[in-house]
């Protein structure tokens, strides 16, 4: 002891000053309460390896650290290079970039950033929220819209004893899909302030959503009339009920059918659908009756054919007729007159004209309705 006592007094080893030295006598006395001289060395022995230690914990903390910031500086100045353009991504400029923070704060940023994400909040709320409803209410609105044809395809058979109805079956595509997860995540939950993360990813997707209602490229318009034509979402179906309304078959589209009876299907559901635009569902004839069909039986039979004619009589239509001659007997009974027109030297269009009278059309089997026919040979021109 009085040798180190010597050379703390020669200067050779630097006495402590008062508080590391209460602070080491607290470190030698928490390992041994009783320091005397036969186990100052093992004491201070362990003191060493102790701040040991504690030095090399410091070291890697502090070297986490300095990665931290210098990721967090990298990141920084890739978002905001106008202001960090005299800075580097060392730890060397911190102090820069905590002088960067006050003055953010003392400019009330964050005040900005929480009224802006409650305004957010609640814009997306009423407006996205909005617009999410209107996507899933449109097939029920489809099927509204649906219900009176059907009621006009009650007025005449489809076929023996059978009718057509038609039904809606919602079919959204996997980008429809996709675009309505996307409306539920910016429009639900919550953009608090202990959710930074999960605000942020939701302004992200609505502002991708937004970039894409606004661009002019080619694939983002088809993209847009995809997700916001709520006719693209459904499909439609053509049953054959009975009288009780039971479905004996169902067509989802013609591939199964003839030429005749697709081309029936069509006349069907366009004169019923026709119906329904110009007539009021109590009114026994349209507003505007007049309906001018272009071969439109030219692969239908003459059952078929017929059939046809019969749901547009039944409607109300007057039926302006253009076919070949050999359709000719099979609508003459629904017909009161017809004009021919003919090209055989494609020089030069001849006409005739007849009129049946009402005898005639008596003996034919008419019951109902006059309509106009024009009808042209298939090789006529």
């Amino acid at each position: 002891m009085t040798r180190i006592e010597d050379d703390v007094n020669s200067g050779r080893v630097a006495e402590v000053e008062g508080h590391l030295g209460e602070q080491l006598d607290e470190r030698f006395r928490k390992i041994q309460r009783s320091i005397k001289r036969e186990n100052l060395a093992e004491v201070g022995q362990q003191v060493s390896q102790v701040l040991q230690e504690e030095k090399d914990r410091a070291q890697a903390d502090a070297s986490r650290s300095g990665q931290s910031v210098t990721r967090l500086a990298a990141e920084f100045k890739a978002a905001w290079p106008s202001v960090s353009s005299q800075l580097t991504a060392e730890v060397d400029d911190r102090r820069a970039y905590l002088s960067m923070l006050d003055e953010i704060l003392a400019h009330g940023l964050p005040d900005h950033e929480n009224r802006f994400r409650d305004l957010l909040q609640q814009r997306s709320r009423d407006l996205i929220g909005e617009l999410l409803n209107e996507i899933h209410a449109a097939p029920r609105e489809i099927e509204d819209r649906v219900a009176p044809i059907n009621s006009s395809l009650l007025r005449s058979q489809f076929d023996e004893d059978r009718y057509l109805r038609l039904k809606v079956k919602t079919r959204r595509s996997e980008t429809v899909n996709a675009f309505i997860a996307d409306l539920r995540l910016v429009a639900s939950g919550s953009w608090g302030e202990d959710d930074m993360e999960t605000a942020e990813k939701k302004y992200d997707t609505l502002a991708e959503v937004m970039r894409r209602f606004d661009s002019s490229e080619h694939i983002d318009k088809v993209w847009k009339n995809q997700c916001l034509d709520t006719r693209l979402h459904v499909s439609f179906l053509a049953e054959e009920i009975d009288d009780h309304g039971r479905a004996h078959a169902t067509y989802d589209s013609g591939a199964a059918m003839s030429g005749g009876q697709q081309q029936k299907l069509v006349i069907f559901c366009l004169a019923a659908a026709l119906r329904y635009q110009l007539a009021d569902p109590d009114e026994a004839i349209s507003k505007y009756g007049t309906i001018i069909l272009d071969e439109a039986f030219d692969k239908a039979d003459t059952r078929y054919t017929r059939m046809a004619l019969d749901i547009f009589i039944e409607f109300g239509f007057h039926m302006v007729l253009a076919t070949p001659q050999k359709l000719l007997q099979t609508i003459e009974p629904y017909v009161g007159a017809a004009t021919s027109i003919e090209n055989p030297s494609r020089q030069k269009t001849l006409t005739s004209t007849m009129v049946w009278d009402e005898s005639e059309r008596e003996e034919a089997g008419e019951a109902e309705s006059s309509a106009a026919l024009e009808f042209e040979e298939s090789d006529a021109q």
